[in-house]
């Protein structure tokens, strides 16, 4: 873009220059020499005027990183020790460099429950998910009233190919009636 800047600029001077000077005394009279060499330098600005205007479009169109999310208001979370459950899944997300970041409460009425929750992405696009964070959150019953807590998650990651990225959350130990609210996440391209 910076060349055809320059180019422009090069032959509006040299195009203005020899306007200026056509005819004058001690210079060479307009032929139809002249002439074409003039039209020949106006065609020649359109040309880099049209190419600029496309590298604008262009640049316009693709402006700004695009911003993925998802949110839940509560998601349930099976009882008792056992595979992790998926409280959200976002995707697909499109092949490129993202900052992945999900938050949740977790809660559980029963009392006492460890917690545990991984950040899993799809990176290449082949349903072969990776971890690229997780957390543990221990949460104790006070004053015999069930508590809640929250969880962060944070990644910096590239996808090779469209992908999803997945939230999965599960008990070490606890009851049942686990839940997972307001669960949110995005995945926010860096350009």
């Amino acid at each position: 873009m910076f060349r055809t800047i320059a180019t422009l600029c090069l032959s509006l001077f040299c195009t203005a220059s020899f306007a200026q000077s056509c005819g004058r005394t001690g210079q060479p009279p307009c032929g139809p020499d002249a002439v074409t060499a003039l039209q020949n330098a106006v065609s020649s600005l359109q040309g880099a005027v049209a190419a600029l205007q496309a590298e604008v479009q262009a640049l316009q169109a693709g402006a700004g990183a695009k911003v993925f999310s998802y949110s839940a208001a509560t998601t349930s979370v099976p009882g008792g020790v056992g595979a992790p459950t998926a409280v959200g899944t976002l995707g697909p997300i499109p092949a490129g460099h993202y900052l992945l970041t999900a938050k949740g409460n977790p809660y559980g009425p029963q009392g006492d429950i460890v917690w545990f929750c991984s950040l899993d992405a799809d990176l290449a696009g082949n349903g072969s998910f990776t971890e690229v964070d997780f957390t543990y959150l221990d949460l104790q019953k006070q004053f015999g009233v069930a508590n809640n807590g929250q969880i962060v998650l944070m990644a910096d990651v590239v996808f090779t190919n469209p992908g999803k990225v997945v939230l999965n959350c599960g008990e070490f130990f606890g009851g049942p009636g686990a839940e997972m609210y307001s669960v949110y996440f995005i995945a926010q391209q860096i350009l």
